[in-house]
């Protein structure tokens, strides 16, 4: 059994029903409705109030969604304060806690005008991609890639760096290439494609020519794993009256490409 009288008190919570003594920071999350619908069934059947954390200027640093579902049952609000934070502690607190996604930091470092964000916004926006496979894009497409959990690291804690945007555009214009299927914006399809076109043999020239040359196959793409889709991307390069032949090694996950010394002397000439 717990002795409280051995226990040291850190903190002082507090209650209130004055709701409007209570600010959202500006750049903080929105709010997501079925978040604040479910806290809500769960105070009115466990009734567990989990205090918010506030700032000395009455900002929630923690606890908007609580904050949220505890006003509109006529709660009162449990809180307690934390002095000297802002919204910097906000956002390290929330990548400890994995509350926001990844779309909440691209929201907030817009909000406040990041110029990498802003760039990654138009981008990601003008093409369609979702945040995590842009990221992985930029990562594979830089001189010194770091990985995915580094890459994800990096962009909620405000370290976003676009220097390579424009091998990123490129690479997202050949990807319209394949804009007819109805597939080409998943995980799956971007990562086969980045994989190709990272092979030290990709020519964009000859990826649109093909591209044109095969309209109705592409548009009949089924869904499919990475593996799938870079075997899909095999059949799309290859052409054998070219002589130029591709292979995919799914053991190896990599594109290899197969010429004759005839196609090569064509080449040459």
């Amino acid at each position: 059994m717990i002795n409280i009288c051995e226990m040291k008190m850190e903190k002082v919570v507090y209650s209130t029903s004055k709701y409007d003594e209570f600010k959202f920071i500006k750049s903080n999350r929105g709010i997501n409705r079925n978040n604040v619908e479910n806290l809500k069934k769960s105070m009115k059947e466990n009734n567990i109030l989990v205090p918010i954390i506030i700032n000395e200027k009455g900002e929630i640093i923690d606890g908007q969604h609580r904050y949220t579902a505890w006003k509109e049952l006529g709660f009162p609000i449990c809180f307690y304060i934390v002095e000297g934070v802002g919204e910097e502690e906000m956002i390290a607190l929330n990548i400890n806690k994995a509350n926001w996604k990844p779309s909440d930091y691209l929201c907030y470092f817009c909000d406040n005008d990041y110029d990498e964000y802003l760039k990654f916004d138009k981008i990601k926006k003008e093409y369609g991609v979702q945040i995590s496979d842009l990221l992985t894009v930029m990562d594979e497409l830089s001189e010194n890639p770091i990985g995915e959990n580094a890459m994800g690291r990096k962009f909620k804690e405000g370290n976003l760096d676009m220097s390579n945007h424009k091998k990123v555009l490129e690479f997202l214009h050949d990807l319209q290439l394949f804009k007819e299927s109805e597939n080409y914006l998943s995980t799956y399809f971007i990562r086969a494609f980045l994989r190709l076109y990272v092979s030290d043999f990709y020519d964009s020239e000859f990826m649109e020519y093909r591209t044109k040359l095969q309209e109705e196959k592409i548009k009949r793409n089924e869904k499919g794993y990475t593996d799938r889709q870079c075997s899909f991307l095999s059949e799309i390069y290859t052409c054998p009256r070219k002589e130029v032949i591709i292979i995919y090694n799914d053991t190896m996950k990599s594109f290899y490409k197969i010429e004759s010394r005839k196609n090569k002397k064509a080449c040459n000439q």
